[in-house]
């Protein structure tokens, strides 16, 4: 596994991709997820971290982009990663979200931000974007998309680097704040 760390990380010396420092003070939230469920971030203090992928209800998910947040969530859920996702949409159908994520065969829970307090705080800004959240310093670590660059920063929390995050390479739709603020 070590080996595999140490490779991953002289791949990201080499890569050719943007990256800037991603250290981001979010501040300890709760949500209910879609089955009900209560979800305190900082109840998950012994977890490396919070992998959260962002949807919307108003923006379907592609199937290229569930399946690559699969393949990462497969080989890091047993490493301390919590796998969840976060719809920042103002919508309240926790039954129509299930439906959805399942389709997909993302069956996990989903953070129900219906006045998209948590997504503000985060710094959600679109759908398909992947932020790993630590719940021990309260801070976003990560900002980018479900690919092999997530894989990367979750190698460098691994092995107690610093993680670079790469600018604008999610692809999705951009939220819309407005309607939790003009009900």
């Amino acid at each position: 596994m070590k080996t595999l760390i140490t490779l991953c990380l002289q791949l990201m010396m080499i890569a050719p991709v943007p990256a800037v420092a991603a250290e981001q003070r979010a501040g300890d939230f709760s949500l209910f997820d879609q089955r009900g469920d209560y979800h305190q971030m900082s109840r998950y203090n012994n977890r490396r971290g919070i992998v959260l992928l962002i949807r919307s209800s108003e923006c379907s998910m592609s199937l290229k982009v569930a399946r690559a947040y699969i393949k990462v969530k497969t080989m890091f859920v047993d490493l301390g990663f919590e796998f969840m996702m976060l719809d920042a949409s103002t919508s309240t159908d926790g039954d129509r979200i299930s439906r959805e994520t399942g389709r997909l065969g993302l069956d996990l829970p989903v953070l129900m931000d219906e006045n998209q307090a948590a997504s503000k705080i985060l710094g959600v800004r679109k759908t398909n974007e992947v932020i790993v959240y630590d719940p021990r310093s309260l801070r976003v670590i990560y900002r980018g998309s479900a690919d092999s660059h997530l894989e990367l920063a979750l190698f460098s929390i691994l092995a107690g680097e610093q993680v670079m995050n790469s600018i604008g390479n999610a692809s999705g739709c951009e939220i819309d704040y407005g309607a939790a603020e003009n009900p």
